[in-house]
């Protein structure tokens, strides 16, 4: 069985006042051991742009650009049709896993929230990556 989920991307800390910037739907593969590989790779994928092409500045004004990084998730980890889908829909009622991304003073923050738990953590790319990266 899939494990599907959401990636929503905020320009500040998501409050339910707040919409998303940008929605990305996984249709497998979402446990954060996964989902935790593919931001980082979408991050670095980004900072690696912005370094070589003149938009270092962006780096510590993410928040502004968090579309870019929306656009360079789906650069890095869309392996072909039906599997990673730009989505603004409401939530799918049949997701395991919905994950928020925003960043502060350059530091991408991401909250892990498990549907079928009613639980979610949160911190920064760095320490969730370390802690769920296989």
């Amino acid at each position: 069985m899939s494990t599907r989920s959401t990636l929503d991307f905020y320009a500040k800390e998501p409050t339910k006042d707040i919409a998303p910037v940008a929605r990305l739907y996984h249709h497998s593969d979402g446990y954060p051991s996964w989902r935790m590989k593919d931001i980082k790779a979408a991050y670095d994928l980004t900072i690696k742009h912005y370094d070589g092409g003149g938009f270092s500045y962006r780096v510590k004004q993410l928040g502004d650009y968090i579309s870019d990084l929306a656009a360079f998730y789906v650069l890095a980890n869309k392996d072909g049709a039906g599997d990673l889908e730009i989505d603004n829909r409401p939530l799918h009622m049949d997701i395991e896993y919905h994950y928020e991304l925003w960043a502060e003073d350059g530091v991408l923050l991401v909250k892990i929230n498990d549907i079928y738990d009613h639980t979610s953590e949160q911190g920064t790319l760095a320490e969730l990556h370390a802690k769920h990266a296989e």
